[in-house]
């Protein structure tokens, strides 16, 4: 067997080896109405019968979803009494969670005030439960963690001084998975003084943050810190007020990890005002512990620096030479991007003088500080002005922004939106003549960016006139822009030529979700646009449907499943799409299960977690709306025969083909 034989069999079973993408499955079985526990309205025999409704509030990563049940109705007093119940969902079931009875019962309305705040990945919920004195006014909340099995009160803590205390309200601020919580604690006194305690909760533990000393304390005895940020790592970033007296004089930023706090920002000179004013503040963290924040200029008003934190060294960032310096020292600069790998971005206000001259956009990679966007004349004003900005970064580096056009000396005419990669702008949008104004300008927008650095955006139409002629819709994708979207017949206005399309999601897979407006029948048409065959899939349900209603996109996975709402001209319904299936409705898709749960309809899918728990609202028989979770998953698994897939049975019909020609011209040899 000679060498392109081996390498043909090689291919083959190489190809065999990888599983074919396999279309979306409902997992039976997995239809649960969600939310639906027990409310108490403490009445017996109420006035009025009590409506009740769910709500989803905070949704995990995972298979977990958590929300309030809320009652209303008139209680024997004749007053309006809303109560309502914290619930969990997880494992197929909703268990009612929180803290209830006593004094977290207003006295007078029989009300009562419970909230979720936070979930992680493990299903474990944070939340508060609102307390009563006996008149009727809030004292305050009760702080409280919790999952299917139970929930734990987050302790109150004491502050410590003799000023009588009115009330305590703890607010929690977020969770990791491994179920440390940060909040902060508002202490409000009889006297009009206000204190406010940063915490953490650990390990059953509440730990109370925030930098101590003299410079930290009123001479009232008040303080304050708050937390901000806490990452997987348990890393916990915050600030804490400074004071002179009982005067506030500033902050100071700081990250808690390990039992250790480190201080962060600038307190030199340049950062301090004649009063001794010092303001530091964390604006981002991420996941390895870097930070960006900001130190207030001891000159002007509102002037800043910002500055990176990266393995345990502080740096400025942005871009603060003379031409993003005023005269008087003063800069400002906005940062509003953090990566996980630490790449950060934002803008640097632009000077001529003492007078703002535009803004430029910059790159924070690698310890270096890069300004990006466009600096040619086009770009330029006459007055030496530009403006660019940055709206998304991925995690390679590659960023996307927009820089303003100018002409005919200081006149704006709209932005070129670009893509900076490698030290390379690519221009974004469709700029031939449909997409330009008579006066040469033109406006693209960008919504969506992905790790693959595929764009997704849509750009503004004019009529030969210079009238506003609608959008378009395009993807940028490996240097090619391709417009999307459904132009012909009826989505093209008769009177004046407008069309308009635009994107409404795109996965990391590259798939666009959008709509275009139908002129016909004065209706928004759906569409799904697959980059790596380059066809468009327009809304279309089975006969029976009628398409011409409004139909939109609300979200689509990574794993190109997509869903919306359909309006029948009587009432909505939620559809899905994928590229295997096509169109179908949500309760089509559910099957038995849907109509064994005497559901009419499903009215709307509100999301999908990464491990396919789908969630929505449901309307029953007597049209009311139930919510529910159902799970969904790719047909192809490891319990499941994986089939060949084309590219394999290709080879191998070619492998076979080689090998009886082979064999036949040994014979003839």
């Amino acid at each position: 067997m000679n060498i392109q034989l081996c390498i043909l069999i090689t291919l083959a079973f190489i190809f065999l080896a990888l599983p074919a993408k396999g279309a979306f499955i409902y997992v039976e079985d997995s239809l649960n109405e969600v939310g639906k526990v027990e409310v108490d309205t403490g009445e017996t025999e109420p006035n009025l019968p009590f409506i009740k409704y769910s709500f989803i509030e905070q949704v995990a990563k995972t298979s977990y979803i958590t929300g309030t049940r809320t009652a209303f109705g008139e209680n024997q007093s004749n007053q309006v009494q809303v109560n309502v119940s914290a619930w969990v969902y997880s494992n197929g079931s909703s268990t009612r969670i929180g803290v209830y009875g006593d004094e977290h019962i207003n006295p007078i309305s029989g009300s009562n005030e419970i909230y979720t705040l936070a979930i992680n990945s493990n299903g474990l919920v944070a939340g508060g439960s609102n307390r009563w004195h006996p008149d009727g006014s809030m004292s305050g909340a009760t702080a409280w963690v919790a999952d299917e099995h139970g929930t734990t009160l987050i302790p109150r803590q004491s502050i410590g001084l003799d000023i009588p205390l009115d009330s305590d309200f703890p607010f929690v601020t977020d969770i990791n998975n491994s179920g440390h919580v940060i909040g902060n604690t508002s202490y409000l006194f009889s006297n009009g003084s206000v204190s406010n305690q940063a915490w953490l909760f650990k390990d059953g533990t509440l730990h109370i943050l925030g930098l101590s000393g003299p410079e930290y304390a009123a001479l009232d005895g008040t303080s304050t810190s708050r937390s901000t940020f806490i990452n997987e790592n348990g890393q916990v970033a915050g600030n804490t007020h400074r004071y002179v007296g009982n005067d506030f004089n500033g902050t100071h930023a700081w990250i808690f990890n390990n039992g250790q706090y480190t201080q962060l920002g600038y307190t030199d000179a340049e950062h301090t005002d004649e009063n001794g004013f010092q303001y530091s503040t964390i604006l981002s963290q991420n996941e390895n512990g870097d930070v960006v924040g900001q130190s207030y200029l001891g000159v002007g008003s509102g002037g800043n620096t910002l500055w990176s934190h990266q393995d345990d060294e502080t740096i400025k960032i942005g871009l603060f030479d003379s031409d993003h310096t005023r005269s008087d020292g003063f800069r400002r600069g906005f940062s509003y991007i953090l990566t996980e790998s630490g790449i950060s971005g934002g803008n640097s206000t632009r000077y001529n003088g003492m007078d703002e001259n535009g803004s430029s956009a910059w790159l924070f990679k690698d310890g270096i500080t890069i300004n990006i966007g466009l600096l040619d004349d086009y770009h330029t004003s006459s007055k030496n002005r530009r403006r660019s900005s940055v709206q998304f970064i991925n995690e390679a580096g590659q960023a996307v922004g927009d820089s303003a056009i100018y002409r005919q000396g200081d006149a704006y005419l709209g932005s070129t939106l670009w893509l900076y990669s490698e030290g390379e702008h690519v221009l974004l949008g469709l700029k031939d003549e449909e997409h330009t104004h008579i006066n040469g300008e033109s406006f693209s927008s960008a919504y969506f960016f992905n790790e693959a650095g595929q764009v997704a955006g849509d750009s503004a139409r004019y009529s030969s006139d210079g009238d506003s002629a609608g959008y378009s819709a395009w993807q940028y994708s490996e240097g090619v822009t391709t417009k999307i979207g459904i132009y012909d017949g009826e989505y093209t206005r008769d009177s004046d030529g407008r069309q308009n399309s635009s994107v409404l999601g795109q996965n990391e897979a590259g798939q666009v979700i959008g709509y275009s407006t139908n002129y016909s029948s004065n209706s928004d048409t759906a569409w799904f646009y697959d980059n790596t065959t380059m066809l468009l899939y327009t809304f279309d349900l089975d006969a029976g449907y009628d398409t011409s209603f409004n139909s939109y996109f609300y979200g689509i996975t990574n794993d190109g499943f997509a869903y919306g709402i359909y309006n029948d001209g009587d009432f909505e319904q939620a559809f899905g799409f994928t590229v295997e299936l096509g169109y179908f409705l949500i309760s089509d898709f559910l099957g038995d299960d849907f109509q064994e749960m005497g559901w009419t309809s499903v009215k709307a899918i509100q999301g999908i977690t990464e491990d396919g728990l789908m969630y929505g609202i449901a309307i029953t028989d007597d049209a009311k709306r139930a919510l529910f979770a159902a799970s969904i998953r790719e047909s192809r698994s490891s319990s499941q025969v994986v089939e060949p897939s084309t590219i394999s049975i290709f080879i191998l019909s070619i492998l076979f083909t080689y090998q009886f020609r082979y064999f036949k011209s040994k014979r003839t040899c």
